[in-house]
């Protein structure tokens, strides 16, 4: 009986010893499965930001096409208006070069009419 409750004695430590063995081991696999959670926690919230990034510039390339399309439009009708307004400065121009000669013949009747009036007067006494 003795011997028997020795054997029993040395199996209860061994088994202790061996549930210490296991328990350590729990221990350190569950360590191991919460720092790799609080990594794939921190990869997840990474992706996250990273997938808000992504969206945030692709929201930003729309705006930025729609303001092209919008200063392509603009340009176009800027450059309608520089050709209608080059066209009226060539027609404005011409139309002052003919005032011009029309004013300078004006002046060389006026000048010649104040001759032949001078020489009237001249003649008349």
């Amino acid at each position: 009986l003795k011997q028997r409750v020795a054997n029993l004695e040395q199996l209860l430590i061994e088994s202790k010893k061996g549930a210490a063995a296991a328990d350590r081991e729990l221990k350190e696999y569950q360590n191991q499965v919460q720092a790799l959670t609080e990594a794939f926690d921190l990869e997840q919230k990474a992706l996250a930001a990273e997938q808000r990034a992504k969206q945030q510039a692709r929201e930003n390339v729309e705006t930025l096409r729609r303001e092209l399309d919008e200063a392509q439009v603009n340009l176009g009708i800027i450059e309608g208006t520089r050709d209608t307004t080059e066209s009226r400065v060539t027609e404005l121009s011409e139309q002052k070069k003919l005032l011009v000669r029309e004013v300078k013949a004006a002046r060389k009747l006026l000048a010649e009419k104040q001759d032949l009036l001078k020489k009237k007067i001249a003649t008349n006494q």
